[in-house]
């Protein structure tokens, strides 16, 4: 294994274990439930709209607006109600009465109705609940009293009456609910949340006095797909019944059904479903508590309690996201995260119709960490390639191709391209004379010197130097970065050129060695710009006609005189920044007869 592929092995292994540790510890600690908690509200909502299932019946009596408005007392007096309704219910042959009522603390044994018999409110309520609680099995709710730290206590002769109701069942149940973050009543209220810790719930205890097989696990999370939003049936209805004596319709409402007595008044007692519930109430999750017992009785009579995949499944479905590491595209780990998040979405679908689920947030949040991650480290290492391939190959290539090289928009594959460039040719005057007398170190370090110079000036007036032949410079301008003007860059450049030949000839007559002279010709047109060689070597460089003339115009320069000439071409292009001065019209070799500009200088 080489140096690259070990490295590659430990970087992988050290954010695979990184991110699934850090994911794993953020999902341990609760970060990803707001997401998970909106995922599984919205699934359970799709499975109740698309494959809706039915829910073991459970009957609401409510006490709505128009009971209290009938009422000839305060809702706390409504003693003689409540024990009729409890006779009715029973009378109707409900199979278990559960009630999200709170019963009086105090005995009401001095205090009597004009409309009623000579009983008193606690008389009244004692002898509805014992005719009652004979019959059907009776279950109250009791309330955490926070200021005394306790439940708060029932009247003693209410709760002798439901002790003495046979069955193995809790009649005094808690009605409290365990609200996630959000406000939003999601779990079972097992002994985890009640602050005795004990797991007798409301909806627990009528499941067990209403004789159904008890639950191997009562815990979870309550299964709000199941079932449609509930209907209630009015307190006053229910009375006018039972005062009629209808019998029947008694029976036909509560025969063989668990029923549950509550508030269904907008200001009293409101918790929040994830769902909308409540047939009446439209699209409105805050309900009636009394709906939210009844939900949890409907998970319960059908077994259908939701409980999270295990600790083992959930690790390895998370695993899947370490996929998200392999591959480069950047396309195909966008549509890798698409899937992975359709599958599971369609994964808990199913799963949540079979009372299962699984948290996705970990899995996708995992996912976009290693495709972040990949992406991140793939990105260093092509910064760390080009960084390389620039030390080993800016002296050899000119930074404008090694750029486009380095971008992928330049490669051999591509041939040559069509172009209008403008070309410089520069040559230095009697210098194979001059290297006669000069030994080959000297001439080496006076072309590097020389050629190092002028190489950067053509990189600054973005030009690509083409190559070096002998003692002279062929470079172009336009190509393969285009340039508005490329005769304005490449006039610019020469003069710049010239500038520098004569600081550096004034360093060499400090040092009493001869003054170089150049030769700088400039011509523009279209040229074939590309890679041109064999497929063991090629070269960036341009062909055509243009290079010739410019190399031609460089060579009158020993005739003509002046040390920068160019073709009207160019002249055409630059005459408004730069003085120039025609030199007549002369033969070129290949050529027909050209004018040739003098370049002086700026304006």
């Amino acid at each position: 294994m080489n140096l690259a592929r070990a490295r590659n092995l430990i970087a992988f292994v050290f954010l695979v274990m990184t991110s699934l540790c850090a994911v794993l510890y953020f999902q341990q600690i609760g970060a990803f439930r707001p997401l998970d908690r909106f995922i599984l509200d919205q699934l359970q909502a799709f499975n109740r709209s698309h494959y809706p299932k039915p829910a073991p019946p459970v009957v609401i009596v409510g006490l709505d607006e128009s009971f209290l408005n009938a009422m000839p007392v305060p809702l706390s007096l409504s003693h003689f109600e409540l024990a009729d309704a409890l006779q009715a219910i029973s009378a109707g042959g409900a199979r278990v009465i559960g009630m999200d009522l709170v019963l009086p603390e105090k005995r009401f044994d001095q205090i009597v109705r004009s409309d009623r018999d000579s009983d008193t409110f606690h008389k009244a309520l004692l002898k509805g609940l014992l005719k009652a609680s004979r019959q059907t099995p009776v279950v109250t709710g009791k309330v955490w009293d926070a200021e005394h730290n306790r439940f708060r206590p029932v009247q003693v002769d209410y709760l002798s009456i439901l002790k003495q109701q046979r069955g193995h069942f809790s009649p005094y149940a808690s009605a409290l609910f365990c609200a996630d973050s959000d406000g939003r009543v999601r779990a079972f209220p097992g002994a985890d949340c009640q602050p005795d810790g004990t797991d007798s719930g409301l909806a627990l205890e009528m499941l067990h006095a209403a004789g159904f097989k008890p639950l191997a696990r009562p815990d979870g999370l309550i299964n709000y797909q199941i079932g449609q939003p509930f209907r209630y049936i009015p307190m006053g209805e229910v009375l006018r019944h039972y005062q009629d004596n209808h019998l029947a319709w008694l029976r036909n409402t509560f025969e063989g059904k668990p029923v549950l007595i509550g508030s269904v008044l907008d200001n009293l007692d409101g918790h929040r479903a994830p769902l909308p519930i409540a047939s009446w109430l439209g699209d409105r999750t805050l309900v009636p508590g009394v709906l939210v017992h009844g939900q949890i009785l409907r998970s319960l009579m059908a077994g259908a309690l939701i409980h999270p995949l295990g600790a083992l499944w959930s690790f390895v479905l998370m695993c899947v996201g370490l996929l998200a590491w392999c591959g480069r595209s950047g396309w195909l780990k966008a549509w890798g995260f698409v899937l992975v998040v359709g599958v599971s979405l369609m994964l808990n679908v199913v799963l949540l119709q079979k009372n299962m689920w699984f948290a996705p947030a970990g899995l996708w949040v995992l996912g976009t960490c290693m495709a972040v991650a990949r992406v991140a480290w793939d990105g260093m290492n092509d910064l760390a390639e080009k960084k390389r391939l620039r030390a080993a190959f800016g002296g050899y290539v000119s930074p404008p191709v090694l750029d486009e090289i380095l971008s992928g928009r330049l490669h051999a594959s591509q041939g040559g391209v069509h172009c209008e460039v403008c070309v410089l040719f520069s040559d230095i005057r009697g210098f194979t004379t001059l290297s006669e007398a000069m030994p080959a170190a000297e001439v080496v370090a006076l072309l590097n010197h020389y050629f190092a110079r002028m190489t950067r000036i053509v990189h600054k007036h973005q030009g690509t130097v083409d190559k070096f032949i002998g003692d002279g410079l062929m470079a172009f301008f336009g190509a393969p970065n285009s340039l508005p003007n490329a005769p304005a860059n490449a006039t610019a450049c020469a003069l710049e050129m010239l500038q520098a030949l004569s600081e550096i000839n004034a360093e060499r007559e400090s040092r009493g060695q001869f003054p170089l002279k150049i030769g700088i010709g400039l011509h523009a047109g279209a040229a074939l710009v590309g890679h041109i060689g064999s497929p063991d070597r090629y070269e960036y460089t341009a062909i055509g006609d243009t290079i010739n003339v410019a190399s031609r115009v460089e060579g009158l320069c020993k005739d003509v005189g002046p040390s920068l000439l160019c073709t009207a071409r160019v002249a055409d292009s630059v005459a408004s920044e730069y003085d120039l001065s025609s030199r007549g019209h002369w033969p070129l070799k290949g050529h027909s007869d050209m004018e040739i500009f003098e370049i002086k200088g700026p304006k």
